[in-house]
């Protein structure tokens, strides 16, 4: 609405000086467009709230993942760096003639840690592929030796969505350093760390000594 003031310049009213003076409230159309402007914004505001919650639980993922990453090398370090007879680690994809057996059970991408009293076990999990697990068996105080099974059944789990678990000891001659990796899958996106543990004492690298030649293709270390 455009009113003429006393000077002869013209006013314009805006229009919610015209909702003032205009007791017939609004019309269909100027509904309309409200409804279509609330709808818009509204439209617009889940839109980014959806993707800010889809892009924190994205990064929570990631982070959480990182740090049982950190977590599972911190572990997996002390247990290499602390050993004090031998490190053996049985790379199953790579060289199928080693394997790792106990109690019947065939395991993969073996990383078993030789201590006076203790031995400990790191290794995927056969049914649960992305799974990386930990085991220790003790030294039987009457017979001296190590030869009460691994319990399967006792594993706890050192990290989840794992694909790939290896195990280098090629350095280790000539700088006493073990590395190994993680190789993390998430949602199709994959994650690796890369670590290295200098040793504390003089050990023992891929020991043969505890090996049965069972047949001509396969090497197994039987873990009783």
């Amino acid at each position: 609405m455009i009113r003429i003031k006393g000077d002869g310049c013209m006013e314009k009213k805006s229009f919610f000086q015209k909702l003032k003076t205009n007791n017939q409230g609004l019309t269909l159309v100027e509904v309309l467009i409200a409804l279509g402007i609330m709808s818009i914004v509204c439209t617009m505001a889940f839109s980014f709230m959806s993707s800010s919650s889809r892009l924190f639980s994205k990064t929570n993922a990631e982070v959480s993942i990182q740090s049982e990453a950190q977590q599972a090398a911190n572990a997996i370090k002390e247990l290499i760096m602390d050993c004090q007879v031998s490190v053996d680690y049985f790379d199953t994809k790579n060289d199928p003639t080693r394997v790792f057996v106990s109690n019947g059970v065939e395991y993969k991408d073996v990383l078993l840690v030789n201590n006076n009293d203790e031995q400990f076990l790191v290794y995927q999990n056969p049914a649960e592929e992305d799974q990386l697990l930990y085991l220790s068996r003790k030294r039987n105080a009457v017979t001296g030796a190590f030869d009460i099974p691994f319990r399967p059944d006792d594993a706890e789990v050192l990290a989840e969505y794992v694909s790939q678990f290896k195990v280098d000891t090629s350095r280790f001659k000539d700088t006493k350093i073990i590395d190994f990796s993680f190789k993390y899958d998430l949602r199709g996106k994959e994650y690796k760390g890369i670590y290295q543990v200098r040793m504390r004492n003089d050990i023992i690298i891929d020991s043969k000594t505890d090996y049965e030649k069972k047949n001509e293709q396969k090497v197994y270390y039987t873990g009783i």
